[in-house]
């Protein structure tokens, strides 16, 4: 499962030519596999895709199970569609998606209901801004896995005197959200990001927080 640290490589010709996928193909889901990845019926082919922006994986690693129901009731009867974005696929060979179903994005639905939490893919950020909000929104008023999963929003690391540490942040004890803090207020730098980043600190969407320049 791929936490928050981005993917590596930027896209390529190749990569994005790799697949074309028609866009008035007709999309109809088959099979929900967990909540960020699913296979879809796009024209006449089944194809492995992975939603954008969602990650199943950090919340399980914490002990938190998503809620993968979620993707059924946004897809099932839905008129779906799909939008692409700049990196084709996934180390796994899925394709990235942006996901509708009529007017709804999938992606933030899942994310609004805290069915999952965010993870950033540079460079597949078209509609990143408002997954942000949308999370955000979610974790303020206790939806989802923020009121089943404590772990998600504090733990207590050795080294911390006691200190409440947000997970999304192992390199440092950053004090859960809310409040939301800057990188002026914490006074730490280049520190590793593998969490949904409450406190927006990786502004490129790279796994790192708080970025200086070293010149060494």
């Amino acid at each position: 499962m791929a936490w928050i640290v981005a993917c590596g490589h930027p896209a390529s010709e190749s990569d994005a030519a790799s697949e074309q996928i028609p866009a008035p193909a007709e999309v109809r889901a088959v099979r929900v596999v967990d909540a960020e990845r699913l296979v879809l019926r796009i024209g006449a082919r089944e194809v492995r895709v992975r939603l954008i922006g969602v990650d199943a994986g950090f919340s399980r690693s914490l002990g938190c199970p998503t809620d993968d129901g979620s993707v059924n009731e946004l897809v099932e009867g839905g008129h779906l569609r799909i939008e692409r974005d700049s990196r084709a696929k996934d180390d796994e060979g899925r394709t990235w998606v942006w996901l509708w179903s009529g007017e709804e994005l999938v992606n933030a639905a899942l994310l609004r209901s805290g069915a999952v939490t965010l993870a950033r893919y540079w460079p597949n950020q078209r509609n990143e801004a408002a997954l942000l909000r949308t999370q955000l929104s979610a974790a303020r008023e206790h939806r989802g896995l923020w009121a089943r999963c404590p772990a998600l929003q504090a733990i207590t690391r050795e080294g911390s005197s006691g200190r409440p540490c947000d997970p999304s942040y192992p390199g440092a004890c950053i004090a859960p959200f809310p409040p939301d803090l800057d990188c002026g207020e914490i006074q730490l730098a280049n520190f590793l990001i593998v969490g949904p980043d409450l406190h927006d600190l990786d502004g490129d969407g790279d796994g790192l927080g708080c970025e200086r320049f070293n010149p060494m």
